[in-house]
């Protein structure tokens, strides 16, 4: 039995099923994510509101870096599998006089100033950006990496040999003895 050219209607379901591809997360993407600093913060202090204001290093050297994406799942490293647009965030600082330090995370990066801490004193820039699973810079079309920088100023330490209890108060220095006691047995009532 011979068979006749295929009916219109088949070849154009044809046609259509193969122009409507799929949709899984694999195809190449159209949108281009997108990175932005929002704010540093010491760890337990108030977020810097103005970027021109300067940061006083903290004590502890820990500084929370607090980002904004769009077009981008933020995943931990490993967890994209063939998710496109996925990946995590690194936050790398450095101070004019070259100390460097660097961290990434999810979304929010913790920076561990090292120490000496005077040592980030002065000018110093902040550069976030995009990665992959592996840990390589994203990349957009034209070979860049998507990412933003931030000029900053760290001003010196606050009080860093000061303890943190406030045991050094009030007519004392740290490792005084304390005072004497009225003994064992207290005071009669």
């Amino acid at each position: 039995m011979t068979r006749g050219p295929a009916p219109a209607w088949l070849s154009g379901t044809v046609l259509l099923l193969a122009a409507c591809g799929s949709d899984s997360s694999t195809d190449s993407p159209t949108a281009v994510p997108t990175i932005s600093v929002v704010s540093l913060t010491p760890k337990g202090a108030i977020p810097r509101m103005s970027p021109e204001a300067p940061l006083a290093v903290p004590c502890d050297g820990l500084i929370a870096v607090e980002v904004a994406t769009s077009d981008w799942t933020a995943r931990a490293p490993g967890g994209c599998g063939l998710t496109q647009l996925c990946g995590h965030v690194e936050a790398v600082v450095t101070a004019a006089s070259g100390a460097t330090s660097s961290a990434a995370a999810l979304l929010h990066p913790l920076l561990q100033l090292s120490a000496p801490l005077e040592a980030w004193v002065g000018p110093a820039s902040l550069l976030v950006r995009l990665v992959r699973d592996d840990g390589s810079p994203y990349l957009d079309a034209s070979g860049a990496e998507i990412s933003a920088t931030l000029a900053l100023t760290f001003s010196a330490p606050i009080a860093c040999d000061a303890p943190p209890d406030g045991s050094a108060g009030a007519g004392g220095m740290p490792g005084d003895d304390p005072p004497p006691s009225a003994g064992a047995g207290g005071a009669a009532n």
